[in-house]
Parts: structure tokens; sequence; C-alpha cells
């Protein structure tokens, strides 16, 4: 028997729980805080970086860093999956904290993203067209 057959839910769930890109609206506090809540995590940095403009959408990497236990550190990323708009963590690098055992500092550059509106979509064709 199958995996498909015996199981109650896919093995992927589909990507339409998400809200895949947005427009214009950057992410929230309440979107940024939702993630670390009630997980202990001591939030050290949350910068938000320039914005990458691609040909049909941007992208707003955000540098981050944590202070917690592994356990709490690996909610938080499952949290951040869980979010209604898709938000990938890259470059993800754990290390000791000095003097206290069991904890753990991530840093990590958290992306989200968002539509171009059809201004910038023809900005972005004309400055293509320019270069050619």
């Amino acid at each position: 028997m199958r995996c498909y057959q015996r199981c109650s839910r896919p093995a992927h769930p589909p990507l339409a729980r998400h809200q895949p890109l947005v427009q214009r609206r950057e992410p929230s506090a309440a979107e940024r805080a939702s993630a670390g809540l009630g997980r202990s995590l001591q939030f050290e940095l949350f910068r938000p970086g320039q914005v990458n403009v691609k040909q049909y959408y941007a992208e707003l990497p955000i540098a981050v860093r944590v202070t917690g236990s592994y356990h709490d550190i690996g909610l938080f990323a499952a949290d951040v999956a869980n979010l209604s708009r898709i938000v990938t963590l890259n470059n993800i690098v754990l290390t000791p904290l000095a003097g206290r055992p069991g904890m753990l500092t991530m840093d990590c550059t958290a992306k989200t993203f968002r539509y171009l509106d059809p201004d910038e979509i023809s900005a972005q064709s004309k400055a293509q067209g320019a270069k050619k």
C-alpha cells in the first residue's frame, strides 16, 4: 500500500495555504513578531536590507539574530515556515553562546517577496530595453 493510500494527509502539503507574493506591503510588526511569540527567544537583530528587484517580483532580505535553546530556534523556523506569506531563511549559522550552556545564537537572512505593480514592471522593462 502506498503512502498516499494509507496516509491521512499528503507528504507535501499544497502551497495554496500561502499567499505567495503580496502587493507593495512590507512585513508588519505583528507578522515579524508572530513567529517568535512564546518561544523564549531573544531577538538581537532585525534589520531589513535593500530591496532586490527581479523581473516580476521584489525580494526583501532581512538580517536576523536570535538567541535561545536549540528546540526554541527550531520551533521559530517552523513558525516562519507557517506564516501566511512566503518567507525563506537563508545563510543560517548556529553558534553556542559562551557561558550559557544549552543556548545558541542563530544568525540568518530571512527573505520575503512581493509582486511588482504594473508601473514597476514597465519601468523594469524599459531599463532592460535600454541596456540592450
